[in-house]
């Protein structure tokens, strides 16, 4: 497996001239602003907030990395050697994916990457190629801090025009501003998948709702490359074809194969991973190396509360405990918003929870669970309506949001546990 995946030709996108892309790249680019620029609507309540996120995000970064002292019990195995708001973004599960960019896939002394899905590291080597005669060595860096934050941006849109088609434009600027500011949404902006989970999610479902199936299941395959939770995505697309079916009491052959589409994500890392490694479930199966181990959700729930009650002496306490909080919260508004939704948000909420609590990590119950329901926005559309109902709902996430999600991030950029 060669090292240097620049070196490889598809990762070679310029043209001609030294250092300069040709210019048949930037019409993407082009169509895209004359995209955004008939929706100015849209561009006008969502991007203030997101710029508004980004300024908090790294005003945090630069007085958290400056003011405060690095944890002194962490033991980073990769760091960048970047700039320190650019590095701040590669901790934790960064790391991995930086020796993906760096080095490929690869399985060795019980511990392996492949535990990462594709879709971050492929785009980030992809950009990287293109911004390395400009940000050399540091080039795969600032590559993997544009692909988060671009997609982002792009899933606030996303997010912005599903909630404005199913409940007004009021609705949508709360959605997009609860969104970017709860206190995990730092995880965007950082060299984590949830912002392409959350683009992928939110442009899948809002294709689905418009009954364009096939716009639908290429969002969702395009998904299932970032993370498993992606292949949750499916499921609402397989329930739309279910009810065309029955109404049209035949099968719907133009809409049946997009099923399959939905899957192309993860089913080429398989085909990856059983050529290279001789294991299409080679990321299920490192998992028990972070001591990771499958166990029914209710138990993983019931000792999750245990744990709170009465595991405030584990060294792991407070972030668990944040995890645990964060999950049981999204549980009781998804159980008082059943009825409310349309059936398919339903189904991608509670799978995203039943994963979230399939596979627990020993001592800590649901780790990362916080995390994972991030990118669970039907929940963040569900306080955005109750916010119009009732408007000091609004003033009370907010004031509760912002401060945690600075104090989270903090930590985060100092390698403290949060992941």
């Amino acid at each position: 497996m060669a090292n240097d995946r620049v070196s490889r030709p598809w990762a070679k996108p310029f043209g001609d001239v030294p250092g300069w892309p040709s210019l048949h790249v930037l019409r993407p680019l082009a169509a895209l602003g004359r995209t955004l620029a008939a929706q100015r609507t849209m561009v006008s309540d969502v991007l203030p907030v997101y710029v508004s996120a980004l300024v908090v995000f790294y005003l945090v970064v630069d007085l958290a990395t400056w003011m405060m002292a690095k944890n002194p019990a962490s033991h980073p195995i990769f760091t960048t050697n970047a700039d320190r708001l650019l590095d701040a973004s590669w901790h934790w599960d960064g790391e991995w994916y930086m020796s993906i960019i760096t080095f490929g896939y690869y399985m060795k002394n019980g511990f392996a990457n492949v535990a990462f899905f594709p879709l971050f590291p492929l785009l980030v080597t992809w950009l990287g190629a293109w911004l390395e005669p400009l940000f050399y060595p540091d080039h795969f860096v600032v590559a993997g801090v544009l692909v988060s934050n671009t997609a982002l941006l792009l899933g606030l849109f996303y997010l912005y025009k599903l909630v404005d088609m199913e409940a007004g434009r009021a609705v949508a600027r709360r959605a997009v501003w609860l969104a970017a500011i709860m206190p995990t949404a730092f995880f965007f902006h950082v060299a984590y998948p949830e912002s392409l989970l959350l683009l992928t999610a939110a442009a899948s479902l809002y294709h689905l709702r418009r009954g364009e199936f096939w716009w639908a299941a290429l969002w969702a395959g395009v998904g299932s490359a970032a993370r498993v939770q992606g292949v949750i995505l499916a499921l609402p697309i397989f329930w739309e074809v279910a009810r065309l079916a029955w109404r049209q009491r035949r099968l719907p052959w133009r809409q049946l194969p997009a099923l399959a589409l939905s899957f192309v994500g993860i089913s080429l890392f398989m085909l990856f991973l059983y050529q290279h490694f001789g294991d299409p479930l080679a990321f299920v199966h490192v998992q028990k190396a972070w001591d990771r181990s499958f166990a029914s959700p209710l138990a993983t729930l019931g000792t999750a509360v245990n744990f709170v009650v009465a595991g405030y002496q584990n060294a792991d306490y407070p972030w668990s405990a944040v995890n645990i909080v964060v999950v049981f919260v999204y549980l009781a508004v998804a159980l008082l918003s059943v009825g409310r939704w349309p059936f398919v948000y339903t189904l991608y909420v509670f799978a995203s929870i039943l994963l979230a609590t399939t596979m627990p990590v020993a001592g800590r119950p649901i780790e990362s669970g916080a995390r994972f329901m991030a990118v669970v926005f039907p929940v963040i559309i569900s306080l955005a309506r109750w916010s119009e109902r009732w408007p000091w709902l609004e003033r009370v996430l907010t004031a509760v949001s912002l401060p945690l999600f600075g104090l989270f991030l903090a930590l985060f950029v100092n390698w403290y546990w949060l992941t």
